[in-house]
């Protein structure tokens, strides 16, 4: 993936071998996701990690999602969707909108690969249940799931809030 915003923060695909000195670093405040991270892989998902790069060459992990193809069933009809099945940010930038400023950037990611490659038509997630994380969701479009759809849920997610939004075209 190409640089975005300034040359500082940049945007590369979860590769464990290659970023595996500073992944032990990442801390979100949330020891599941946290591990999450270390274990990606086995959870059958692919990552994107949004890096910062200092003026030494200096690399640390702001955030990362977690994502794979799923799908959501709406009534009657299933439809082609992309879980995010981790999403954190470091607790080094609370406060200061890399959350909002990596999922936007996500969010075009998912849109290119539903018009290039999957045809998805939602994004579905499954939120921990705090007011702070299910606004953060909400701010970007994130409704609760109602009693007519119906995503997969499993042990993992069992606490949280399942909740999605249409991608745009």
């Amino acid at each position: 993936m190409t640089k975005i915003q300034s040359e500082q923060f940049f945007i590369v695909s979860y590769d464990k071998k290659k970023y595996f000195h500073i992944i032990e670093d990442f801390n979100c405040g949330v020891e599941t996701l946290n591990k999450f991270l270390k274990e990606l892989p086995s959870h059958y998902c692919s990552g994107l990690l949004f890096m910062q790069r200092d003026q030494k060459g200096h690399e640390k992990i702001l955030a990362y999602c977690a994502y794979r193809c799923y799908s959501i069933k709406i009534e009657d009809d299933v439809y082609p969707a992309i879980e995010i099945r981790g999403f954190a940010r470091d607790q080094c930038v609370k406060g200061k909108n890399i959350g909002k400023l990596f999922l936007a950037n996500v969010f075009k990611f998912f849109e290119y690969i539903s018009k290039n490659l999957i045809s998805a038509k939602y994004i579905c997630l499954h939120a921990i249940n705090t007011p702070e994380i299910i606004s953060f969701y909400e701010y970007f479009g994130f409704q609760r799931i109602s009693s007519d759809t119906v995503i997969l849920e499993d042990g993992f997610n069992e606490e949280c809030v399942p909740m999605f939004v249409a991608i745009s075209k």
